[in-house]
C-alpha cells in the first residue's frame, strides 16, 4: 500500500491529467469544427457527467438526504476537491458556488485563445448534478467569464430549491 501522501499526489496528478485531456479534446474539436460545435458537444458531455458524478458521489461516499447540505457534501467529493473554489450556504434553500481559479480558462488565455464563454456548459453540468442530488434545485449564473464583473472570481453560480409543485416529474 502506498503512503497517504503518495496517494494524494497520485490522485491529483491523474485529476490534472483528466482536466488536460478534457481541455485538449475541446481545443481539438474547436480547431477542427469551430467554437460553436465544440461547445454543443461539450454541453452534452458535461450534462451526462453531471448526472453520473452526482450518482457516483452519493454511492461511493454514502451521501444521503437532499437539499443544500447533500449538494455541498457531494460537490466536495468530486473532482472539485482539487479546484480553487468555495461554496457558501446562504439559507436552507440557497447556496452559492464561486470559482476562484479556473485552470481551463487560464490555459486558454496563456495559449492566446482568449476567454471561452463556458456558461452553457457549466450550466448543463451544475443543473444535471444538482437535480440528480435533489430534483427541486434550480441553477442560476451570477456571472461567468463573458459577463464577469468580479476580477477576483471566475464565476458564481446560485443553487436554489424550489417548491415540490414546481418540479416537473421526469
Amino acid at each position: 500500500m502506498l503512503p497517504r501522501e503518495t496517494l494524494d499526489l497520485l490522485f491529483e496528478f491523474n485529476l490534472r491529467k483528466l482536466q488536460m485531456v478534457d481541455g485538449l479534446w475541446f481545443l481539438g474539436v474547436e480547431d477542427r469544427f469551430g467554437t460553436e460545435q465544440a461547445t454543443n458537444i461539450d454541453y452534452e458531455v458535461w450534462h451526462r457527467i453531471g448526472i453520473s458524478d452526482a450518482r457516483r458521489a452519493r454511492e461511493t461516499f454514502g451521501i444521503s438526504g437532499d437539499g443544500i447540505p447533500a449538494l455541498i457534501n457531494a460537490l466536495k467529493m468530486t473532482w472539485m476537491a482539487f479546484v480553487d473554489w468555495d461554496m457558501e450556504q446562504v439559507s436552507d434553500s440557497h447556496a452559492v458556488f464561486r470559482a476562484i481559479t479556473c485552470y481551463p480558462q487560464k490555459a486558454r488565455v496563456e495559449r492566446g485563445k482568449g476567454v471561452f464563454d463556458c456558461q452553457p456548459v457549466e450550466e448543463a453540468f451544475f443543473t444535471a448534478y444538482a437535480q440528480t442530488i435533489d430534483p427541486r434545485f434550480r441553477v442560476y449564473c451570477g456571472f461567468c467569464p463573458r459577463n464577469r464583473g468580479n476580477n477576483d472570481l471566475w464565476c458564481e453560480w446560485h443553487f436554489r430549491l424550489v417548491s415540490p409543485e414546481k418540479v416537473k416529474h421526469r
